[in-house]
């Protein structure tokens, strides 16, 4: 099938066996042998017309040579003997031929039908899968449709959170203020207290200076009674002192300010009597002087037996001895209330030294607690920046979703252009098969044109023949139409091996086009995967670090409830502590202040009983 025509069909110089020629033979009319573009039924009306011609001029050239039929019947029996057997077998070979070419078609008629056929399943498998691909498309796109969803809840919840985990924070500093500050505060009240305490032991240590400085200056009298003014004066400056301070504290400057008048007064009677007493004395002692001048005038009529002056000596002797009586008492009542003042006093400074103490343990834990709340403050910043962080992955996860969808848009189109593409090719194989079966019957027409064209060649030959031998010799003018004999089966033959090619070629285009479609679906499917599968573990990631936050945020909220428990439990107990102590120390000012009174009271006592 792959020789060419000029090999298969002889010439037509192999039909001339003798050098005879007749006269005229060239005179009939060649038949043009279409082109395989040509319409074949306008060929069929040609070579009928042809042939027609041919019967035309094989009758006339039969009325023409009738005279001489007889005497050439005999040669051209014999040449035309040899020219049918030679015919003949060449016919016989181009039977061979056509069968052979026939079974050549049949078989690539059947070769394209089980083409046609695997490409059919092949595209059958292709719509399947290009409709499995829609479905996992679609159910692709309805997961990204919940996985925004719940990524828009997620937003939601974190916003909420935020929101939430915001107002936390300003109510723990708000509440970290205001407890630094009544920290502060109290740890200022306690600090005045202390310099309270501290001023108290410093004049309870001048009282009890004062008390020893009394006691030793209580052998004069009058020593004793300045004395005794100066520390009534200092003990009235101290409880003014004392009663100021209790009064800011008590809120009671009007019962403090009429005890300090009656005091003055007090003060100002006592003075008052001093001044009496100082008198007294100064008469006393003349009196005194002048008696014992005269006692040491009449001390000898006093020892011969005077009763007025023994009476008197015992009088004076009695109260001399009182007196020393009642300074020896008040001496051990000093030392007594001295003893006790030591003793407060040293109370007094471990109470001091405990509040000290407790101020710095307040200190330590105030400390403590702002640490902790700092913790606390940077554990809520890490939190913020997870958050960020969580927002961040959000956006990039819908960054990647939009991709994704995109990516999705084009998968489904290019799916859709490559039905098209197979349904095109489908076309093509369809309109491959029918020009295949075109092509096939224009094979028989032209194999049947060609007997025909062989026998009317055949012919014509013999009748140039008979010319030739009743011609003279000459000019041939046969030769042209030989040669573009030649030159249409060269044709002929071209056109056959081009379409033998192509019926070649067709089924390799298509199997390579084929091929091609598969291998970009095939990866189409891939990067469809694999954005699927990177795609569900971004999800699955950002799902753990939703949880992770919420656990976190569940931390925190449990040690803000624990911190704020604290801070009340330890404001209740500095609450608690303060008041315990401002009671003793209300307990301890009142029984000073009462202690100091009763001194008051007994040394006015002491002091009408001296007068």
């Amino acid at each position: 099938m792959d020789r060419p025509q000029s090999e298969k069909l002889n010439a037509p110089s192999d039909f001339v066996t003798t050098p005879a020629q007749r006269r005229g033979a060239g005179l009939g009319c060649i038949p043009t042998v279409p082109s395989t573009t040509s319409d074949p039924w306008l060929a069929v009306a040609q070579f009928q017309q042809e042939i027609l011609e041919l019967r035309r001029e094989n009758h006339r050239i039969l009325l023409q040579y009738r005279d001489n039929r007889a005497v050439r019947l005999s040669v051209d029996r014999e040449e035309l003997g040899v020219e049918l057997s030679r015919c003949r077998a060449e016919l016989t070979q181009s039977q061979n031929e056509q069968e052979t070419l026939r079974k050549k078609l049949a078989d690539l008629q059947r070769q394209r039908v089980t083409e046609r056929e695997s490409w059919q399943t092949e595209l059958h498998s292709s719509r399947q899968e290009a409709e499995c691909l829609k479905g996992e498309v679609q159910e692709q796109s309805l997961r990204l449709g919940e996985h925004m969803r719940r990524e828009r809840e997620l937003q939601q919840h974190l916003d909420d959170m935020t929101s939430k985990h915001q107002t936390q924070l300003q109510h723990l500093n708000e509440s970290h203020s205001t407890e630094v500050a009544s920290l502060n505060q109290t740890i200022g009240d306690l600090q005045n207290r202390l310099s309270k305490s501290t001023l108290e032991v410093s004049s309870l240590k001048g009282c009890l200076e004062d008390t020893s400085s009394e006691r030793d200056e209580l052998r004069d009298q009058l020593s004793q009674l300045k004395n005794n003014l100066a520390s009534q004066s200092e003990t009235l400056q101290n409880l003014r002192n004392y009663i100021a301070t209790l009064a800011a504290e008590r809120g009671a400057e009007d019962q403090l300010s009429d005890k300090v008048k009656r005091l003055e007064k007090e003060k100002e009677a006592l003075q008052l009597s001093v001044e009496l007493l100082n008198v007294r004395v100064k008469s006393v002692n003349d009196i005194l002087a002048i008696q014992e001048k005269e006692l040491g005038e009449q001390y000898d009529t006093v020892l011969k037996g005077g009763s007025k002056s023994t009476h008197l000596l015992r009088l004076w002797r009695e109260k001399v001895f009182a007196l020393l009586v009642q300074l020896r008492s008040r001496d051990t009542q000093l030392r007594a209330e001295q003893r006790q003042l030591h003793n407060m006093v040293y109370a007094l400074e471990e109470e001091v030294e405990g509040l000290r103490s407790q101020n710095s343990v307040l200190k330590n834990s105030l400390q403590d607690r702002t640490a902790q709340l700092e913790l606390q403050v940077l554990q809520t910043q890490a939190v913020q920046q997870e958050l960020s962080s969580a927002i961040e992955q959000k956006d990039k996860l819908k960054q990647k979703n939009q991709t994704l969808e995109t990516s999705l848009s084009t998968i489904t189109e290019t799916i859709h252009r490559l039905s098209a593409v197979c349904e095109e090719r489908a076309g093509l194989m369809n309109s491959a098969l029918s020009h295949l079966s075109g092509l096939g019957q224009r094979l028989i027409f032209a194999t049947k044109r060609l007997d025909t064209v062989h026998g009317l060649l055949v012919r014509r030959e013999a009748l140039r023949k008979v010319q030739q031998a009743t011609k003279p010799p000459g000019h041939d003018p046969s030769e042209s139409c030989i040669n573009d004999l030649k030159a249409q089966v060269a044709l002929l033959s071209e056109e056959r091996d081009k379409l033998a090619q192509e019926l070649k070629k067709t089924p390799e285009l298509i199997h390579n086009a084929l091929s091609d479609l598969q291998q970009q679906r095939d990866r189409e499917v891939g990067r469809l995967t694999e954005a699927l599968a990177q795609s569900r573990e971004e999800l699955e990631k950002c799902e753990a670090g939703r949880v992770q936050a919420h656990t976190q945020c569940e931390q925190l909220e449990g040690t803000i409830t624990e911190l704020r428990t604290e801070a009340l439990h330890l404001q209740q107990h500095s609450a608690r502590v303060l008041q315990e102590r401002l009671s003793e120390v209300e307990k301890t000012c009142t029984k000073q202040l009462r202690d100091l009174e009763s001194q008051l009271n007994t040394a006015r006592r002491e002091h009408t009983k001296t007068v």
